[in-house]
């Protein structure tokens, strides 16, 4: 088993691995350039694409063609330029205009980080599909959001995290088809549930966990088809009622002691070993309606997906990070979604792309390398508009250059191997996007809520 430059721990490379890499390797004129195999562990190469996306550090600052004030992930003090979403969509801009030739005398990532100061950026990452959700970022096809990332199919939903299909909600994480509910956790098809968490078809309760089927419940663990409970013990509906009155006068002084509470009630209800319901050949954890999928996590309606995190309605791929609805055959891609087709180490891809190398924030676009902000584009390299044919023979003649070049420096290292690491270099074909490329600070990304670092070791 290789060995991961960074963090020292081994990890497997199976021939299933060699036969995706091998799918997915591009062919141009009738030539195959091989993906491959990968230098990090699957942590590690998570780190790296987390470190590309800011969810939730929102900044005020100005619209760099119309002046006005703006909400966005970018900072004032940050060096791009930043449209607000109306502006960047708008005939004003066309990212095109900034597009230039491949130089071979320089690495591939010096060139990409050149166009990624020079392209506009825009403010949040929201969709065109969303109706009065100004403050919501990667959601799409909501209405009436505020403060929601990572998501989509919303009405009226303030403060959530990877909520889908859900209605008149507040403050939810990865929950889904439900409606009127409040601090759901893992929670699906409920209706009027709050301070619960890993539930599906509740209703009108407070604080359950591991319930299923259930109604008017209060501090509950572990119950299935059960009604007018409270602390796990049978009630008459009389009884219920009469202590649910109580409950709720109280809530608002007493809310910590009941969370400490139904802390130790869900401590004392024996578990299942892992949150894994309808899905076959899975391993990892909070996975539904999925199969074969490997060491993934937060995932639903997926299908031979490994080393995975938050993806949804995915098929045939791996080593992807918050990917959804409808995303087919993709390789180290950092956000991706609807209807999405062969998409490698690139990030933001979406709206009907299809084989996308190395580029960020992409719409509507086929067959396009080392591009950003592009819209309704194909056969463009470093956002310059080529020919089909002129296209099939540079591409190749770069990656060929990227199979002799070197990142910009190492990517940021964890654990005690940090300082060892940093000299480790290898050929950037096949490799995602190096961290120092990404125009956050890595404490603005969600890199840091899963791998900490020290000021040193970000630096």
């Amino acid at each position: 088993m290789p060995t991961c430059p960074k963090c020292q721990s081994q990890f497997e490379i199976t021939q299933d691995d060699l036969l995706f890499y091998d799918k997915i390797s591009p062919v141009f004129n009738g030539r195959k350039y091989q993906i491959p195999e990968p230098k990090l562990c699957p942590d590690c190469k998570e780190q790296r694409r987390l470190a590309l996306r800011n969810e939730s550090k929102f900044y005020k600052r100005e619209c760099g063609i119309c002046g006005k004030i703006i909400i966005s992930v970018y900072s004032p003090k940050s060096d791009y330029t930043v449209y607000c979403h109306e502006c960047w969509w708008s005939d004003n801009f066309d990212p095109v205009e900034y597009g230039c030739d491949f130089d071979f005398s320089k690495s591939f990532s010096e060139q990409f980080q050149e166009l990624f100061k020079n392209v506009p950026a825009v403010n949040l990452n929201t969709h065109s599909s969303n109706e009065n959700s100004d403050y919501v970022n990667y959601i799409s096809k909501s209405k009436n959001c505020y403060m929601c990332v990572a998501g989509g199919f919303l009405e009226d939903v303030y403060y959530s995290n990877l909520g889908i299909n859900c209605k008149q909600s507040m403050d939810i994480y990865f929950s889904f088809d439900s409606e009127l509910c409040y601090e759901i956790m893992n929670c699906s098809n409920c209706y009027d549930v709050k301070y619960s968490k890993d539930s599906k078809g509740c209703n009108n309760s407070w604080f359950v966990d591991d319930c299923i089927g259930c109604s008017n419940c209060i501090l509950c663990s572990g119950l299935k088809n059960k009604s007018y409970c409270f602390k796990n013990k049978q009630l008459s509906k009389e009884e219920f009622f009469t202590i649910e009155k109580d409950f709720i006068s109280n809530l608002p002084t007493e809310i910590n002691h009941y969370r400490e509470e139904f802390k130790w009630i869900c401590l004392s209800v024996p578990k299942k070993y892992i949150h894994i319901l309808n899905s076959e050949s899975c391993s990892g954890d909070y996975i539904a309606n999925s199969k074969g999928c490997v060491n993934c996590f937060e995932i639903r309606d997926a299908e031979d997906c490994i080393n995975c995190m938050n993806v949804m309605g995915v098929k045939d791929v791996r080593s992807c990070s918050q990917c959804g609805l409808n995303t087919e055959v993709a390789y180290e891609l950092m956000t991706g979604s609807l209807n999405i087709y062969h998409i490698l180490f690139s990030s933001v891809i979406r709206d009907n792309s299809s084989d996308i190398l190395y580029s960020f924030n992409i719409s509507s676009c086929s067959n396009c390398f080392a591009c950003i902000g592009l819209r309704r584009k194909q056969y463009c390299i470093l956002n310059k508009q080529y020919s089909k044919q002129e296209y099939e023979e540079l591409v190749p003649r770069i990656i060929e250059h990227m199979q002799k070049s070197t990142p910009l420096s190492p990517p940021y290292s964890r654990g005690e191997a940090s300082e060892a690491s940093r000299g480790v270099e290898w050929p950037e074909w096949g490799e995602f996007f190096n961290p120092r490329l990404s125009n956050f600070c890595y404490n603005e990304t969600v890199a840091v809520e899963y791998f900490p670092l020290t000021n040193k070791e970000a630096h």
